[in-house]
């Protein structure tokens, strides 16, 4: 009798040593693979007409200040980096990801991934490749990172944002950021600074990442 009940508590919970719960198994995937519906390709993305540069710079700088950050603008890379330079406290740690800016003012580690060394950083300063103005986010990618964690370890994050580079939405930007000549191994958008209003319904920034984002938005335009 004991014998008996093993046998039936077996079956009950190995079912597929059963061969016709195997065959039946098969069966059903069979009917499965056979009753699939025809492949179909993915719809186009919508893309909207861009609006002129004007109008994409104004939303831009109002969505940015709007969360938290500090625009300036410049007609020329030249006259933006003189801003930034005029931002500078004497003493603060300085790094930047931008070749043009390497001098002895700046540092510039090249390809130290580290995140260690850069545990007491005053300001990191960057260049984007793309802007979006119905958010302020800022396409960067780990050939300007340096190392991932550098954005969010900083005190303070520098933007060198080039006008040509501002789209109206994110449909544009995935456009530019999805292509296949588009290589990198990560990238991230980065809009204003550490921010959350978790605390007493109130918007506090730097809680948890940098305190501050200043945008220098330099070019035609600007």
């Amino acid at each position: 009798m004991v014998q008996k009940n093993e046998e039936i508590i077996s079956q009950k919970f190995h079912p597929m040593q059963d061969p016709l719960s195997l065959q039946s198994r098969a069966n059903i995937l069979a009917a499965l693979r056979h009753n699939q519906p025809e492949s179909s390709a993915l719809p186009p993305l919508l893309y909207f007409p861009q609006a002129p540069a004007a109008e994409l710079k104004e939303q831009f700088i109002r969505i940015a200040t709007g969360i938290g950050s500090v625009v300036l603008t410049a007609d020329t890379f030249e006259g933006a980096v003189e801003l930034l330079q005029n931002t500078i406290k004497p003493g603060q740690k300085v790094l930047s990801t931008v070749p043009e800016l390497s001098s002895d003012e700046f540092i510039y580690p090249g390809k130290d991934q580290d995140p260690h060394r850069y545990a007491d950083l005053d300001i990191a300063i960057f260049k984007p490749l793309v802007a979006v103005a119905e958010n302020s986010a800022l396409w960067i990618t780990d050939e300007q990172l340096i190392t991932r964690a550098l954005p969010f370890i900083t005190q303070h994050i520098y933007m060198l944002v080039d006008i040509s580079v501002l789209v109206a939405d994110m449909h544009e930007a995935s456009r530019i950021t999805g292509l296949e000549s588009q290589k990198y191994g990560f990238g991230t958008y980065i809009a204003g600074p550490s921010k959350t209003a978790d605390i007493e319904q109130s918007l506090v920034l730097g809680a948890h990442g940098p305190r501050s984002m200043t945008i220098f938005l330099y070019g035609s335009g600007a």
